[in-house]
């Protein structure tokens, strides 16, 4: 009992220590706010603002980026398609496409800030202060230099929470490669001494996030089962899949799974480094509840960013298990057993949606939140010098859980794309991932010898 009441005594402390950070007086310095929810408050108005220019300037850029491709293609030319374009044969493809979109988003954050800066040094900087009064509970700005000094502080701060979150997506990148190299020996029947060697490295991530590269055992489990599966999804009488088997020669059994797996790994793979609406909407939309937060409830980013650190493990623990249960149930190898009238004659919603980009869009959006929350604490000069400590203790913190998404996550989620892939979760994208497949093989010379 003496033990148990120490240990509340320590939590409630903690309790305190974590409310008096969130909500506490700030110490001193030369500054118009009192606590710091006021400061948080009118950060995510100004974030609300950059959120806006990020999504017009990115929408913008896409848009010239379709006509100049468009007004480069020669006469009676076709422009390649995302699909066509990440289902090149090259290794390093997805490396490029990963600095292709590194770069969009870099030459959009100098749109972004040089917009902030021109407008920051007009006269309309000066009308904030009149639009946006102080109130007995909350103090805001008094001048517009203050607001200009804000939001070039928060641009540079947004900025940095971009190449944080590039710097994890590149092991996503690096992962999608591995792993299909890892598919393409597998369907050779080469044996890789490089697979032995990646072995000890990303066993953790394999027993913590399943994986449908393993081994070649497990990738021949995985053919039967595509095989049987498909198979008694005939039984709907979909003409998508009777095309398919047309292409195929009415066998299953020569449909080059590997290249289909590949093909999925890399278009749906490269949905985690687009900034798009979908991803700014949601942005805009999450910093105006946060505003709503700071002004009404007065919480501050502690508690905030310890939901969201939450959330993100939250989805990465449900795409494990969610691997895991589907490749453990293809290597089980019982697929064979299924009865076709077992098979439900309606679609389920993974077969409606493309319910992985789903997950996948999640994932990304909240991992940009919390990358953009160690971004606000270490790239905040105020932040080193009044709570040096506990800043240090979160950076580190924050490095050592990057290590674990980059060992342990990222490996996992070219396996989480690949289940999502197979039957009976196949999607209308999937279904012409496949035909297109199917299409490769069908003016391969082994189907003409066939």
């Amino acid at each position: 009992m003496k033990a148990a009441k120490e240990v509340e005594k320590d939590l409630k402390e903690a309790e305190k220590g974590a409310t008096k950070l969130d909500t506490g007086l700030h110490p001193h310095g030369d500054k118009w706010w009192r606590y710091r929810y006021e400061h948080s408050h009118i950060e995510a108005i100004v974030m609300i603002f950059i959120s806006f220019l990020m999504l017009l300037w990115c929408e913008l850029f896409r848009f010239l980026k379709h006509r100049i491709e468009a007004w480069s293609l020669p006469p009676g030319g076709k422009e390649l398609t995302m699909m066509d374009e990440v289902a090149e044969e090259g290794h390093g493809q997805i490396y490029n496409i990963w600095m292709k979109y590194l770069a969009d988003q870099m030459l959009v954050c100098i749109f972004v800030f040089l917009t902030v800066w021109l407008l920051a040094n007009t006269k309309l900087v000066e009308f904030i202060p009149m639009l946006i009064k102080p109130t007995d509970d909350m103090r805001v700005p008094h001048t517009g230099a203050e607001y200009r000094v804000l939001a070039l502080d928060i641009c540079t701060i947004f900025f940095f929470a971009i190449v944080f979150y590039f710097g994890l997506m590149f092991s996503v990148a690096h992962e999608i490669r591995n792993t299909t190299t890892d598919l393409e020996m597998f369907e050779d029947q080469k044996p890789g001494s490089r697979r032995s060697a990646r072995r000890a490295t990303v066993v953790a991530s394999h027993q913590a996030m399943g994986s449908v590269s393993a081994s070649q055992e497990g990738f021949n489990n995985m053919q039967k089962h595509f095989v049987s599966s498909i198979g008694n999804m005939m039984t709907r009488d979909d003409p998508e899949l009777k095309e398919i088997s047309r292409l195929l020669n009415d066998d299953f059994n020569n449909f080059p799974l590997a290249k289909y797996l590949k093909m999925n790994m890399r278009i749906s793979g490269v949905e985690l480094f687009k900034f798009s609406w979908s991803m700014w909407l949601p942005t805009i939309g999450l910093f105006i509840l946060l505003w709503a937060l700071h002004r009404f409830a007065h919480m501050g980013y502690v508690r905030i960013m310890g939901v969201a650190g939450c959330v993100v493990l939250l989805m990465i623990a449900c795409m494990g298990y969610f691997t895991k249960t589907l490749v453990a149930k293809m290597q089980e190898d019982k697929a064979s057993e299924t009865k076709p009238e077992e098979v439900s004659k309606d679609k389920s919603i993974h077969e409606k949606f493309n319910t992985e980009n789903v997950m996948l869009g999640m994932l990304e959006f909240s991992l940009f939140f919390v990358c953009y929350g160690v971004a606000r604490m270490v790239c905040q000069p105020w932040m080193w010098e009044l709570h040096f400590w506990p800043v240090l203790t979160l950076t580190i913190v924050a490095i050592l859980s990057a290590a674990v998404f980059v060992f342990v996550v990222a490996p996992g989620i070219p396996s989480f794309i690949g289940a999502m892939s197979m039957p009976p979760y196949v999607d209308p994208t999937n279904i012409e991932m496949m035909k297109q497949t199917a299409m490769s093989y069908n003016k391969s010379p082994r189907a003409s010898s066939k």
